[in-house]
C-alpha cells in the first residue's frame, strides 16, 4: 500500500499563531483510493509555542500529517502489508527514518508516529521524499483554499473521503502528553 501525506502551514501574523491543514491520500490494493483532510487544531500552535515560538510550524505539521493515516484507517488495512510512506518535506521524512529529532516537539511527534506504526503490525515500512508537485496529498491539505470547481475535480480524483483523526498531543489541562500516555492512547485505539 502507498501512503502520501502533506501539510500546509501559514506564518504567524502578529498575535495570531501559525495555522495549518493536514491531508493524506492512500492507495490500497483491496480498498482502493481514499483521502482525508483536517485543520490543525488551534491549541497545537500554542502547545508548540511552549517549546519555542516560531513563525511557522510546517515541520511539526508535516510530522502530524504523517501520523494521521495510521490512526484514521482501520488496523486491518495495514496488518501484514508493506507500506510506502511518501512525504514532501525532507526534514520530516528524515526525522521519521531516523526515529529521532533534535527539536523537542518534533521528537514527541516522531515518537508518536513510531508507536502508531508498531501497533499496526505492518510487514514493512519504507519512508521517502516526494516532490510537492508529485504529491497527491498536496490537494487535500489545501481543500480549504480551493474554489468549488477545483475541490470537486480534486475529490473526484482522490477516491473516497474518510474522516481524519488528528493526533492528540495534550492532556485535559493543555500540557504535553507523556510518551507513556501517547503510547497508551495509540495502542488502545
Amino acid at each position: 500500500m502507498v501512503v502520501f501525506t502533506d501539510a500546509e502551514g501559514k506564518k504567524r501574523k502578529g498575535r495570531k499563531p501559525p495555522s495549518g491543514h493536514l491531508g493524506f491520500v492512500v492507495y490500497h490494493p483491496v480498498h482502493g483510493v481514499c483521502h482525508a483532510s483536517a485543520p490543525v487544531p488551534a491549541y497545537v500552535a500554542h502547545l508548540f509555542d511552549s517549546f519555542r515560538q516560531r513563525d511557522t510550524y510546517i515541520g511539526q505539521y508535516e510530522l502530524m500529517a504523517a501520523v494521521t493515516p495510521f490512526i484514521s484507517l482501520p488496523r486491518s488495512w495495514f496488518e501484514g502489508r508493506p507500506i510506502e510512506l511518501w512525504i514532501d518535506n525532507s526534514g520530516a521524512a528524515s526525522a521519521l527514518v531516523k526515529g529521532y529529532s533534535g527539536v523537542p516537539d518534533c521528537a514527541r511527534i516522531v515518537n508518536m508516529f513510531h508507536f502508531a506504526i508498531a501497533r499496526l503490525g505492518a510487514a514493512s515500512l519504507w519512508i521517502d521524499y516526494v516532490p510537492s508537485e508529485s504529491n497527491p496529498a498536496d490537494a487535500p491539505s489545501r481543500f480549504h483554499a480551493m474554489s468549488r470547481a477545483q475541490l470537486e475535480r480534486a475529490v473526484s480524483e482522490l477516491g473516497d473521503s474518510v474522516r481524519m483523526i488528528v493526533p492528540e498531543l495534550v492532556d485535559p489541562q493543555g500540557r504535553w502528553l507523556s510518551s507513556v500516555a501517547i503510547a497508551q492512547s495509540l495502542w488502545l485505539a
